[in-house]
């Protein structure tokens, strides 16, 4: 009679129910985004690193170069009769200062540092300020800024000379570029961006003193890390000169 009258036994009400079914979640707008930047991504480390192109690894040495492209150009303008020279000169003097500050920069993010970029770096480096103090002798004609000129140059040949010899020797590393010689290059173009960029400046300015009191403190500074950067090269080198 309990099973007539529709009476169910516990056990059977604890059978598990069959679930209806959902339907798929179909990801959409900020979740679609995210799920495909994921896909991408998973993609991306599948694939690996992307190669560098050929000519990103060339950039820092295209900016070395190019310094030595200005040489030429800011001669021509210097000793030309162009009205505003002074200007044209210090601000493509300023580019070339600015590839040098650059080129290094780029080349150790991008990790494209090589043997030929640092010995391009101070080569180019010693052309652009010789030339240019050289060039600027030419109006600036005291016997401080002739005498700073030429313990410049001589310095720079010296040293370059004896670089050659320590790569002989195999002791190129002993005479590498240090602290010193960067602070001497820094001063070095800041003092001879300044001497461009005075003429620039009227007469009657009380900038004028200013500027030209800061360029020949920069220069004198210069000269005395030139010369005390060429003693310590020198004396780092004196068992391969003379043992």
């Amino acid at each position: 009679r309990q099973a007539a009258a529709g009476y169910r036994p516990a056990s059977a009400s604890l059978r598990p129910q069959a679930l209806p079914a959902r339907a798929p979640l179909v990801p959409t707008g900020a979740n679609w985004l995210r799920s495909a930047g994921r896909a991408r991504g998973a993609a991306a480390m599948a694939e690996g690193p992307r190669p560098m192109p050929a000519f990103v690894r060339h950039i820092p040495n295209a900016l070395s170069l190019s310094r030595i492209l200005f040489v030429p150009v800011v001669c021509v303008l210097w000793l030309s009769a162009l009205p505003h020279r002074a200007e044209w000169c210090a601000a493509l003097f300023g580019v070339a200062t600015l590839t040098d500050l650059f080129d290094g920069l780029i080349a150790r993010r991008l990790g494209v540092v090589s043997r030929f970029g640092a010995f391009l770096d101070p080569v180019t480096d010693k052309l652009l300020v010789c030339s240019c103090l050289v060039l600027l002798s030419s109006t600036y004609t005291s016997l401080a800024f002739m005498a700073c000129t030429i313990t410049v140059v001589a310095r720079e040949i010296a040293v370059s000379a004896l670089r050659e010899w320590m790569a002989q020797c195999g002791k190129r590393d002993d005479v590498q570029v240090g602290t010193l010689g960067k602070y001497k290059t820094a001063s070095q173009l800041a003092a001879i961006w300044l001497f461009f960029a005075l003429p620039a400046i009227p007469a009657e300015s009380a900038l004028g003193p200013v500027v030209s009191g800061v360029a020949d403190a920069l220069l004198y500074t210069s000269t005395a890390l030139s010369s005390l950067s060429m003693v310590l090269y020198f004396r780092a080198a004196r068992d391969s000169l003379f043992g």
